[in-house]
């Protein structure tokens, strides 16, 4: 199936009250259902700047936390016409991630880890999803500056695994 026809029905909760996603990862890491300030799954939400994300948001994944949510099968999607990624873990449970065009950009986007860059500190870890139409490849991770603008998801740690 070409991923441009793969439409998927999803509830949609109009809320922006997050829940956590159990993909049955082996950390036992939860996935927020949406992004922070997002009213729904496909929504973009808000972007912040690394230092204001890390003051004001409890749960910002570490890139290995992101590492692991790769090993999840993934697809290029569309979702009630926002295309992202969808994985689907072990469990069979899956998780909905939109490409957050922070800047404008309407081929790629990033979303924040935790993770400074070991050798600059005025760069973080970014986790970032691309069309495979633009770069051949759905996401990859890389160092951005810090006073660039990115949505959030967040996790919860220490799951029942």
């Amino acid at each position: 199936m070409n991923y441009r026809t793969l439409q998927l029905m999803v509830r949609v909760e109009l809320s922006k009250e997050r829940k956590y996603v159990d993909l049955g990862l082996p950390s036992g890491t939860l996935w927020a259902d949406r992004n922070v300030g997002a009213d729904s799954p496909e929504k973009f939400g808000d972007c912040f700047t690394w230092d204001d994300a890390i003051e004001e948001i409890d749960g910002i994944p570490s890139i290995e936390q992101f590492q692991e949510l790769m090993t999840c099968a993934h697809v290029w999607a569309t979702v009630r016409n926002v295309e992202g990624l969808l994985f689907t873990g072990p469990n069979g449970n899956t998780l909905f991630v939109p490409a957050s065009y922070c800047h404008g950009i309407d081929v790629g986007s990033g979303y924040w880890s935790s993770s400074l860059n070991d050798r600059c500190s005025d760069y973080a870890q970014q986790f970032s999803i691309y069309s495979p139409d633009y770069s051949g490849c759905m996401c990859c991770w890389s160092s951005h500056p810090c006073d660039e603008r990115k949505a959030v998801r967040t996790v919860k740690t220490g799951g029942v695994r």
